[in-house]
């Protein structure tokens, strides 16, 4: 688009200037542009709703350390402790083996300073989704969307709302919200942060 828009500019400068640019010269200009707009890949379609929001589906599946460091994808130390996290575990228990829809919201519709855990809480009800997401959502999202998809999407990072309280040894109990990140990494975040733009939260539809 912009493309075309720089080319009609191009021509009404030469016209203004008397045609002082031959239309051979225009002409072999333009089709530049053209083979270059045209060579680029097409936008990848994803299902959405209604809303805009993009929708996939997730299997929620057992041994997910085991099974995300066999697909290759890092996971960082808060991550890990989140996974073994006692009321993790037993919630990701009475899931496993079932299937969710769940829709990516992204956060660019809240207002950047607005942008803390419990702003993003609200959203699943603004967006008509389930008024809550899970965590458990989150390890199964890294193993179905890749790097490359997130990025063509447009998101940096997939979180959920939902915190996990972990235990470290230096650094007391700490409050971590679970995401996967474009890097191709299963990382757990500090849940006091602004979260920037390009983030999406998961909810279930």
């Amino acid at each position: 688009m912009l493309r075309r828009i720089f080319v009609f500019i191009y021509e009404v400068l030469a016209t203004i200037v008397g045609a002082a640019v031959p239309a051979a010269v225009a002409e072999v200009f333009r089709k530049k542009f053209r083979a270059s707009e045209e060579a680029q890949p097409p936008t990848p379609a994803f299902e959405r709703n209604d809303k805009g929001h993009i929708i996939i589906s997730v299997c929620i599946g057992d041994r997910e350390i085991k099974r995300i460091e066999a697909a290759r994808l890092r996971v960082d130390c808060d991550a890990r402790s989140c996974l073994n996290n006692e009321d993790y575990q037993m919630e990701h228990r009475r899931v496993v083996g079932r299937v969710y829809r769940v829709a990516l919201v992204p956060v660019s519709s809240v207002w950047c300073e607005d942008r803390t855990l419990s702003n993003l809480q609200m959203l699943g009800a603004r967006s008509g989704c389930q008024k809550r997401s899970h965590a458990w959502l989150i390890p199964s999202i890294c193993l179905s969307i890749s790097g490359k998809m997130m990025s063509e999407m447009g998101y940096g990072r997939i979180i959920s709302p939902s915190p996990i309280t972990i235990s470290d040894r230096y650094r007391g109990n700490l409050a971590v919200v679970l995401g996967c990140s474009s890097s191709g990494r299963l990382r757990g975040y500090p849940a006091d942060i602004k979260w920037p733009a390009d983030t999406a939260v998961a909810f279930p539809v």
